[in-house]
């Protein structure tokens, strides 16, 4: 779920009228729905409101996919069918755009400044720098300041693990003076990793272009080598430093001592008593959701250390480099239950055996894993309700359903 990615873009020309932050990865009728088994079957088109970059399956109706930005060529939807359309705001008098600003904080000027087909939340570009380097930009006039401030840091966070590509983080902007904002989280800006802060009209996020390429024979099991190191990096909790966001929704990342607690009142809950008060879910969930909460001690199997996670690992957020490595993208960090990642995999499609094996052969999962799966993908099915509405009350009913609650 989420606003842009840092793939490469097809070098053919593009229609800029209405496309600047719309599309999915490769034509349309040419992508593998997360690429992993290609004997898998696609997901039905109503069941995966973000899942349709890579693959053989028909690309999602695009009110179905507020959050797909992988950055190439596209056809773009019109601009009525865009689930979260970006909102104009008042810009800092004097700040630059978006591109302009990146290029004077880099010490340059831009060559080229091309749209590239994305989600439905942020305005994507590929920006050529007079100096030979090429960046990924997106920005967001509607956007809070720390929200690419965030993903920024979650980037760094991940990439710190040395256990799967990470797009690095060439410069994070806009009107803002407090990177992160609330609770003190700061945004690393040292070693190979140093980045800028861009004084932009918009907040915005510059990242590393990565050119795309096939994914090579040891794909899913580089992927699962390396997602199993990532989350045995392990975090400092169960949570995070600093608030983030999940697609547009807040994501409270207050630290809780144990795994139940941080997952019913940080994670479920919120988005229980949003989806409620906006009257896109039944006010009968209240009762069976304080009937979950009390069994999760049980449910969550048995403890675990805090993971360091992906937090929106949906297929679509996984991507394979040049070389035909995997790269992940986009994410939604915090310090929490492993299986939250690997459930996420599975909700829009299905990681192949060999991904599976590769990472339990890495960092062996505990028995049950299967069973919880409906439990951890309570979540991203709630943010989805809070999101598109209706069409994913029954994909909650029916994971409740299958936790007994």
């Amino acid at each position: 779920m989420d606003g842009g990615s840092a793939k490469g873009a097809v070098d053919r020309e593009t229609d800029v009228a209405g496309r600047a932050d719309d599309g999915c990865a490769g034509d349309v009728d040419d992508r593998v729905d997360g690429g992993f088994a290609s004997g898998d079957r696609a997901p039905n088109v109503a069941d995966r409101a973000h899942a349709g970059c890579r693959g053989d399956a028909r690309a999602p109706d695009v009110a179905d996919r507020a959050n797909v930005e992988c950055a190439v060529d596209a056809r773009a939807p019109a601009a009525h069918d865009r689930a979260t359309p970006v909102v104009a705001r008042a810009a800092r008098p004097g700040a630059a755009g978006p591109a302009e600003a990146l290029a004077a904080a880099l010490g340059t000027t831009v060559v080229a400044s091309r749209p590239v087909s994305g989600g439905s939340i942020n305005v994507a570009r590929r920006v050529d720098l007079a100096d030979g380097r090429r960046a990924f930009l997106k920005f967001n006039t509607g956007a809070e300041a720390p929200m690419f401030a965030a993903e920024a840091a979650g980037l760094a966070w991940l990439a710190d693990a040395n256990a799967l590509c990470v797009p690095r983080v060439v410069a994070v902007g806009g009107p803002f003076d407090e990177p992160l904002g609330a609770r003190g989280g700061r945004l690393r800006s040292d070693g190979d990793r140093a980045h800028r802060f861009v004084e932009s009209s918009v907040p915005l996020l510059a990242l590393e272009w990565i050119e795309p390429g096939p994914r090579s024979r040891s794909f899913d099991a580089d992927f699962g080598r390396g997602l199993a190191l990532l989350h045995r990096a392990g975090a400092p909790s169960f949570g995070l430093d600093h608030d983030n966001v999940l697609a547009t929704l807040s994501q409270d990342n207050t630290p809780d001592p144990t795994w139940p607690e941080f997952y019913a009142q940080r994670r479920l809950e919120p988005l229980l008593r949003r989806a409620i008060d906006r009257s896109l879910a039944p006010p009968g969930w209240s009762r069976r959701f304080a009937r979950l909460f009390d069994r999760l001690p049980t449910l969550c199997g048995p403890p675990e250390p805090p993971a360091r996670l992906h937090g929106d690992l949906w297929s679509g957020n996984v991507h394979a480099t040049s070389e035909g490595d995997p790269c992940v993208l986009d994410p939604a960090v915090y310090g929490g239950h492993r299986e939250i990642d690997l459930a996420m995999l599975q909700l829009f499609g299905a990681p192949s055996s060999t991904f599976f094996d590769a990472y339990d052969a890495t960092y062996a999962l505990a028995s049950g894993r299967q069973e919880r799966v409906p439990l951890w993908q309570l979540y991203p099915l709630l943010a989805h309700v809070c999101l598109f509405g209706g069409a994913y009350v029954s994909g909650v009913e029916d994971a409740l359903r299958r936790v007994g609650a």
